[in-house]
């Protein structure tokens, strides 16, 4: 079985490594495909994220669209059967 995880970040670059951390530490037998959508952050997020996991798939918007409208930008884009809207907190 596929998930989906939708992850938005904001100037969260700390939080969103930790966020992603745990939930490949916890995935199990599920295969998880990723996504991150970062709503142009002003700190390392983008660069950070994409050392340390780049087994995922970033989006890097160029301006804030908020919460809502990130997570519904990726949601053509999924393939699992079950979506996953993760908080970095």
């Amino acid at each position: 079985m596929v998930i989906s995880v939708i992850l938005i970040s904001y100037n969260t670059a700390k939080m969103s490594i930790d966020a992603l951390n745990a939930l490949f530490a916890s995935q199990g037998d599920f295969k998880l495909e990723v996504f991150v959508v970062d709503n142009a952050s002003k700190d390392d997020s983008v660069a950070v994220i994409k050392k340390a996991f780049p087994q995922i798939t970033l989006i890097e918007n160029k301006v804030n669209v908020g919460f809502g409208r990130a997570n519904n930008q990726v949601l053509d884009l999924v393939t699992g059967e079950y979506i996953l809207l993760l908080n970095t907190d």
